[in-house]
Protein backbone atom coordinates (compact mmCIF):
# COMPACT_ATOMS: atom_id res chain seq x y z
CA UNK A 1 0.00 0.00 0.00
CA UNK A 2 2.78 2.44 0.81
CA UNK A 3 4.27 1.95 -2.67
CA UNK A 4 0.98 2.99 -4.24
CA UNK A 5 0.84 6.11 -2.07
CA UNK A 6 4.42 7.04 -2.94
CA UNK A 7 3.71 6.59 -6.66
CA UNK A 8 0.63 8.83 -6.36
CA UNK A 9 2.67 11.53 -4.59
CA UNK A 10 5.34 11.32 -7.26
CA UNK A 11 2.92 11.60 -10.18
CA UNK A 12 1.12 14.49 -8.46
CA UNK A 13 4.45 16.31 -8.18
CA UNK A 14 5.21 15.66 -11.85
CA UNK A 15 1.79 17.11 -12.79
CA UNK A 16 2.56 20.26 -10.76
CA UNK A 17 5.80 20.60 -12.71
CA UNK A 18 4.11 20.34 -16.08
CA UNK A 19 4.34 16.68 -17.10
CA UNK A 20 1.19 16.02 -19.12
CA UNK A 21 1.75 13.21 -21.61
CA UNK A 22 2.00 9.45 -21.01
CA UNK A 23 5.38 9.19 -22.80
CA UNK A 24 6.84 11.71 -20.35
CA UNK A 25 5.69 9.61 -17.39
CA UNK A 26 7.20 6.52 -19.01
CA UNK A 27 10.55 8.25 -19.50
CA UNK A 28 10.63 9.51 -15.91
CA UNK A 29 9.62 6.11 -14.51
CA UNK A 30 12.29 4.38 -16.58
CA UNK A 31 14.98 6.80 -15.42
CA UNK A 32 14.04 6.28 -11.77
CA UNK A 33 14.12 2.50 -12.19
CA UNK A 34 17.48 2.71 -13.94
CA UNK A 35 18.96 4.90 -11.19
CA UNK A 36 17.49 2.91 -8.30
CA UNK A 37 17.83 -0.66 -9.55
CA UNK A 38 20.05 -0.55 -12.61
CA UNK A 39 17.12 -1.74 -14.75
CA UNK A 40 14.94 0.03 -17.28
CA UNK A 41 11.24 -0.60 -17.65
CA UNK A 42 11.68 -1.72 -21.26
Amino acid sequence: MRGIAVRAELTDEWKKRGVKEDPEYAILTSEISKAAFGLTTA
